[in-house]
């Protein structure tokens, strides 16, 4: 009877562990600082990558203080699987001062599942023009790349693989214990008959 419900436990748990995924879109950065000078524009790009098996359809749009004075190239398109998209934009502030503006991207499937997330432009209109990340490194906004700041590191902590990972191993603690208990009922069912 235990073993029943126990193999039973396990094919309901195998079958939520292989359903449950996410649609997960990775952004190249999740903040960039500008430095500018006031009336000055520079065009940057953000790359999105499609890590899902199946085409998304990507929407931006633009929200915060520079908004009226930030152009994006394209604002709707479909981004194949395993394949990644430039996103160009050009922001230009009119006044001195540090505003904040967010890209933001919605990126869905064909059947309606759908995610969201913001980029955030720090934008720090002064005398210099010069663009940095976030660990201060600065480049001209003509040869800047996004990937000269990313040590290449073959191992990427996605949310999605992050979520695998952690139901990973919550299945195999789970497995482990059901295994543990199956032991110990079986022992008590030996000590029972023994008497």
């Amino acid at each position: 009877m235990h073993t029943k419900t126990y193999i039973l436990m396990f094919f309901l748990i195998f079958g939520l562990i292989c359903s449950a995924s996410a649609l997960s879109v990775d952004v190249d950065k999740a903040r960039l600082v500008l430095r500018l000078s006031p009336g000055q524009s520079s065009e940057n790009y953000l790359i999105l990558k499609n890590t899902n098996g199946v085409p998304v359809t990507a929407e931006l749009s633009v929200s915060g203080d520079l908004a009226s004075t930030t152009i994006l190239r394209d604002s709707s398109f479909e981004i194949l699987p395993d394949r990644e998209k430039y996103v160009y934009f050009v922001i230009s502030p009119k006044t001195s001062g540090t505003s904040e503006t967010k890209i933001n991207v919605r990126y869905s499937t064909s059947d309606g599942q759908g995610q969201g997330v913001s980029v955030i432009l720090v934008v720090i209109a002064t005398g210099n023009s010069t663009l940095e990340d976030n660990s201060n490194s600065t480049a001209s906004p003509s040869s800047f790349n996004f990937r000269d700041f990313i040590p290449d590191i073959n191992v990427k902590l996605t949310p999605l693989n992050l979520m695998y990972l952690s139901t990973g191993l919550l299945a195999l603690i789970l497995i482990i214990v059901i295994l543990y208990l199956f032991n110990v009922s079986r022992k008590l069912n030996k000590l029972r008959m023994r008497k």
